[in-house]
């Protein structure tokens, strides 16, 4: 994954993986945004920061994300 490539939520957050911007709105199912931002953490994930159509911003781990369509 990378910036530009549109993407969708997996599956739901149990385990507070994603931040929102605007605490308590969770993150749906099925929602899907293009990514803006990235983020290599020190224990070899990677955070994506993804501009959603609701026009909210939020860090989502590459875990709960899966492309739509990658950027050119």
């Amino acid at each position: 994954m990378k910036v530009g490539d549109l993407v969708k939520v997996r599956k739901g957050d149990p385990m507070g993986i994603a931040m929102r911007s605007r605490p308590g709105y969770p993150i749906k199912t099925g929602a899907s945004g293009v990514i803006i931002d990235s983020l290599e953490l020190d224990d070899g994930f990677t955070e994506y920061e993804v501009l959603f159509e609701d026009g909210d911003i939020g860090w989502m781990s590459d875990l709960i994300l899966e492309i739509i369509n990658e950027s050119g």
